[in-house]
């Protein structure tokens, strides 16, 4: 009897000890932690700012005014630096922006899409990122835009907001989200007694960036940061699948290439008429909140073939030639991270960093998509590409044989990138 009294006691007591071992592990498991973790005010105290300076910012959207007055103001008013910003119009912008930096006269700091990024760099006028290293980055941002704001060598610019794709359906005709094309067709059939046939799917047909979603997810184009010309195949097997699969699609009552375009779908979200629609995350701006419509992921085209949505992604790019480099970095990160949380309320652009709450759930599902998206690819051949493809996609629409339009583009596409 006392063996068995003494065997629970020191069982007890090994318990006891253990679990005191256990809790120490994990406070200084969670001390460990908490001094990894790289915060953005501990970033500002090693990155030294030239004083005395007044920075100079260029943009092209006049919808960026207000958030680039309201941001300069905030940034001035805690760092004691002015910044002076331009909206500037040009058709050649970033070769403005190089013939300006010969003389002085150009932008410390300049707003970009990522697909102007590469441009940007063969003109000598973007400086790589030092302000944000990995670690944080991957702690503050999601791949999507931190592969926008990279070149092959390295990161050159900020990311600020987005633009992507994503599906809408309306809730008094189906119940939950379709996860496959395949589904939606389903509904459709089930609907079409009681809907206008040409109402159940909307998409802008003419649009090669929203028809992206049809070349599948099994291309290449231009690797991961979307800059490396010797990866690029679009004429693969998945991928004619996939486009076989959107011609397909033309025996169904959706419209013709002529009669569905962008405007055409928004009215049709806005009248109720629509059961599903591709949109731009612009549209969620002209749905009220207590609207019959909900966002959803675009959906594969089928359980075997997969589908993507392009992004693109604002960036802001400190100018290699400015004299206050520091300085202009300092604001880049103010805009991309301490200001982010403002960006929504005054201009209406999701911010690309994470964990911002968004009270309308329909945002935080738009930014569930721009973390799965693919950012458009750089350089002066995608204008190209997107050319191309919108006429291999005419012609695919219209019954052209998919595999003989992709090889096409394909010889085209390499012809052009080897010249």
């Amino acid at each position: 009897m006392k063996r068995s009294v003494r065997k629970v006691f020191y069982r007890g007591i090994i318990a006891l000890v253990s679990i005191f071992l256990l809790s120490g592990c994990n406070k200084a498991d969670n001390k460990k932690a908490s001094r990894n973790h790289m915060s953005y005010e501990r970033l500002k105290k090693d990155f030294p700012v030239e004083k005395n300076v007044k920075l100079t910012v260029w943009y092209q959207k006049e919808e960026e005014e207000q958030f680039l007055l309201e941001a300069a103001e905030a940034f001035e008013e805690k760092y004691s630096i002015e910044v002076e910003s331009h909206c500037v119009k040009k058709t050649d912008y970033l070769k403005e922006i190089a013939l300006k930096s010969k003389s002085n006269e150009a932008p410390d700091l300049y707003f970009i899409s990522n697909g102007q990024l590469q441009q940007a760099k063969q003109y000598g006028i973007a400086k790589q990122v030092e302000f944000f290293p990995q670690q944080f980055l991957e702690e503050n941002y999601p791949k999507t835009a931190i592969k926008a704001g990279s070149l092959q060598d390295g990161m050159y610019g900020y990311p600020l907001y987005f633009d992507t794709y994503f599906l809408l359906y309306h809730t008094e005709d189906v119940r939950y989200a379709p996860t496959t094309f395949d589904e939606m067709i389903e509904y459709g059939e089930q609907l079409s007694d009681k809907k206008d046939n040409t109402n159940l799917f909307k998409w802008d047909l003419t649009d090669p960036y929203t028809n992206f979603m049809f070349l599948g997810d099994s291309m290449e184009l231009f690797g991961d940061t979307g800059d490396d010309p010797s990866l690029f195949k679009i004429n693969n097997y998945q991928t004619i699948e996939a486009m076989k699969y959107f011609q397909e699609l033309n025996n169904l009552p959706i419209g013709t290439m002529q009669t569905v375009d962008y405007e055409t779908v928004l009215s049709s979200i806005e009248h109720n008429e629509a059961v599903f629609a591709i949109c731009e995350t612009d549209a969620i701006n002209r749905i009220p909140k207590n609207s019959s419509y909900k966002v959803a992921l675009l959906p594969d085209l089928t359980d075997e073939i997969e589908s993507n949505s392009l992004s693109i992604t604002e960036l802001a790019v400190v100018n290699e030639q400015s004299k206050q480099q520091k300085a202009a970095e300092l604001f880049a990160s103010y805009l991309s991270y301490e200001f982010a949380n403002q960006q929504y309320d005054t201009i209406g652009r999701l911010s690309a960093k994470k964990g911002i709450f968004y009270e309308d759930e329909r945002l935080q599902m738009i930014y569930r998509q721009y973390e799965k998206s693919m950012p458009i690819p750089k350089g002066k051949a995608m204008e190209y590409f997107w050319n191309y493809m919108r006429i291999a996609n005419e012609n695919i629409w219209n019954g052209a044989t998919v595999s003989r339009q992709m090889d096409e583009v394909q010889k085209k596409m390499e012809n052009l990138l080897s010249s």
